[in-house]
């Protein structure tokens, strides 16, 4: 017909939205997928490293190009289709929900990465199986060695049931992209609500860590974690100071004496190192003057030395006062644990309340934070 001869004439003539390439090697589809999956994501506004072969042409395709693309790979013609009908028939292949679901992902975990994580420095990331209760065991508590004359058969080191006790937890938030945000191409959906998702289970892993020391929590052997109570009283930690000072040289060091006078369960000596001084940003030109100064800038002893200067400081806004945490690194003080050791958010498609162009995806991560000693 004349109108099928019309036609043909336009798309002779028709420069393609796209000259990417693809090289032989992986699957087309799977290299598709990749360099539309990076093109999305530095549209977004997001900087990806070994972007892949494409994306940097991809990048400026909008989504009904991206769409279009995905639905001439599977040999589906859509020449006569307008934007909404390359959605809707590219939502219904695997290619393009992919491609979505792809940049989401990376999203959270570009984001996961930009997020704080100071207590990466001095806590333990640690690992639960399941949402059980589950104990750990604190160093203080291991048997000690007893002596062994010859002959004699060697004894039992028993660990009684004490300890820290953990719980596993979830948090979660769903995760949206719309009808109007494919039709309106609104790539930035990814760098404002993935990204920024992302970003923020960092922080607030970051802040229910930070949490543990200001909170003070009640031990398994009955007092606080920190506490001025002697030692030799059930309870007593005496690792808290009576009245408080900002960080210095002879606030450190008064600190370092305290952590050292440490006793395990049965009297012995710990002998524990502080490392980290933790503190808000009340102490950070004190602890930076502190810790990386060449020689002693209170003048207090030889100024030619620094005896600080193996210390490492620690600022965070979770600690909002005057308070300064002195932390040593011979032993786990603060555990977060997570689900099998996964410590990134997890993404999952859900059914999409009735938007059939859009894509629902729920976010999670399950982890703890808990003293433990």
């Amino acid at each position: 017909s004349v109108q099928d001869k019309i036609l043909d004439t336009i798309a002779s003539r028709t420069v393609a939205l796209s000259t990417a390439k693809v090289e032989v090697g992986k699957e087309a589809g799977e290299k598709l997928r990749e360099a539309a999956t990076d093109g999305i994501l530095m549209r977004s506004g997001m900087k990806v490293k070994n972007a892949a072969a494409g994306a940097e042409q991809m990048r400026g395709m909008g989504f009904a190009d991206i769409a279009r693309t995905c639905l001439e790979e599977k040999g589906i013609s859509t020449r006569l289709m307008g934007k909404q009908e390359l959605l809707t028939r590219a939502m219904s292949t695997s290619d393009f929900p992919n491609i979505l679901a792809n940049v989401a992902n990376k999203a959270v975990m570009m984001g996961y990465q930009m997020g704080q994580n100071t207590w990466r420095a001095w806590a333990k990331a640690g690992m639960l199986p399941d949402f059980k209760a589950s104990k750990r065991v604190r160093l203080s508590d291991a048997p000690e060695m007893v002596l062994n004359r010859a002959g004699e058969e060697v004894q039992h080191g028993i660990v009684t049931d004490v300890g820290e006790e953990m719980t596993l937890k979830t948090y979660a938030r769903k995760l949206i992209i719309t009808r109007e945000a494919l039709i309106n191409d609104d790539a930035g959906l990814f760098n404002r609500v993935f990204s920024m998702f992302g970003q923020r289970a960092a922080n607030d892993i970051e802040a229910a860590v930070y949490a543990v020391l200001t909170g003070n929590p009640t031990m398994s052997d009955g007092g606080t974690l920190f506490n001025t109570t002697a030692v030799t009283t059930a309870g007593g930690h005496a690792n808290q100071a009576s009245s408080g000072a900002v960080v210095s040289s002879a606030t450190v060091a008064a600190a370092m004496v305290a952590m050292g006078k440490q006793v395990g369960e049965k009297g012995s000596a710990l002998s524990l190192m502080g490392k980290y001084i933790i503190g808000g940003f009340e102490n950070k030109v004190q602890t930076d003057l502190l810790v990386n100064s060449t020689t002693d800038t209170t003048l207090t002893g030889n100024a030619n030395y620094n005896p600080f200067r193996n210390f490492v400081g620690i600022t965070t806004g979770h600690i909002t006062t005057k308070k300064w945490f002195l932390v040593s690194d011979m032993l786990d003080t603060v555990e977060v644990a997570f689900l099998d050791g996964k410590e990134t958010p997890t993404l999952y498609q859900v059914d999409n309340d009735g938007d059939i162009l859009g894509r629902t995806f729920v976010g999670y991560i399950d982890y703890v934070a808990k003293a433990l000693e």
